[in-house]
Formats: structure tokens, C-alpha cells, sequence
């Protein structure tokens, strides 16, 4: 499916898990983004190599944030969550080694989309999971989003939770 995906350049119903990309989470009854990686990504990852994986990966992902359509915020919240899936669910030399594919440009290209979006994020109070069950405390989107960050961070991925923290 991921195959698919790439082919048709798809990246942003893929990762906002819309249509036939959409895996319930029966918990939250929103798109499961671990369910994803489970049944499309780590599959394509076995079928054509970690490396081609990573790459196929951040290339969707910067695709996803080159052309964010009306809704920014629902966006860089999905490039979070898969971000987080990508390098949580893996053993510690595949981690270090897709914290080494995090495109150089990156993390400034985040930071500066989440840094321009973030008086709509204080406003959009659609939450990250359920609020009752989170780090989130019902600051929606926002402080789903930053809790992940600082997640991604103590993982070992990119700073970028340090420097949204510095300009905030």
C-alpha cells in the first residue's frame, strides 16, 4: 500500500490516516498511526530495506509539510505522531540510525511552521487521544503536539520541543 502511496504522491491522506489510509483505533476513534507503521510501513520497510524506508518516509513527511492544504495544524499533528511511531517502535541501533536520516533541514522547517501556526494551535482545542488519558491537559492540539515533541527529543530525535521552547 505504502508502494501506492508514493507512486500517487499521497503523503497527506496517508498520514492523516483519510479514506482507505484511515486505521481505527478503537480506544480514541480517530486514525491509529502506530496501526499504520504495523499493517503499511514496517511491512513496506521489510519488503524494500530500512534505508529506502527512511527515505520514503521523510520524503512524505516533507512532502506533507511543503503542501499542508487548509488545515496546518491537523497536519504538523500527524507529522508529529508518525514521527514519534518512527523513531519509538525500534530497536536502539535501528533508532540511531533513523535519527541519523532526519533530513538536515528538518527541524528548522517544523519549527517554523508550528512557531507561525501557534495562536491558531492555542485556539484549536481538538485533542491528541483523549484528554482524561494524556500528558495533553486539554491544551488540544497545542500541548498534544509539544508533549510529543519533548517525547521525540528524550528518544533522541531532533531538539526541536528545546528550540520551540526558547521562542515561545
Amino acid at each position: 500500500m505504502f508502494e501506492e502511496v508514493i507512486g500517487k504522491k499521497d503523503y497527506n491522506d496517508f498520514f492523516l490516516g483519510k479514506g482507505k489510509y484511515f486505521i481505527l483505533d478503537r480506544e480514541y476513534g480517530e486514525h491509529w498511526v502506530y496501526g499504520a507503521f504495523k499493517q503499511v510501513l514496517w511491512p513496506y520497510a521489510q519488503k524494500h530495506g530500512e534505508q529506502k524506508f527512511e527515505s520514503e518516509f521523510w520524503n512524505g513527511i516533507l512532502n506533507l509539510l511543503k503542501d499542508p492544504g487548509d488545515d496546518i495544524n491537523l497536519i504538523l499533528d500527524a507529522a508529529v505522531n508518525n514521527i514519534l511511531v518512527f523513531y519509538q517502535f525500534s530497536n536502539p541501533s535501528i533508532r540511531t540510525r533513523r535519527i541519523s536520516s532526519t533530513p538536515i533541514g528538518f527541524p528548522s522547517i517544523f519549527k517554523k511552521k508550528f512557531i507561525e501556526s501557534r495562536h491558531s494551535f492555542k485556539k484549536d482545542k481538538r485533542s491528541v487521544g483523549a484528554d482524561w488519558n494524556s500528558e495533553n491537559k486539554g491544551d488540544g492540539l497545542w500541548g498534544g503536539i509539544l508533549y510529543n515533541l519533548k517525547l521525540i527529543e528524550e528518544k533522541g530525535g531532533p531538539k526541536i520541543y528545546s528550540e520551540i521552547m526558547k521562542d515561545i
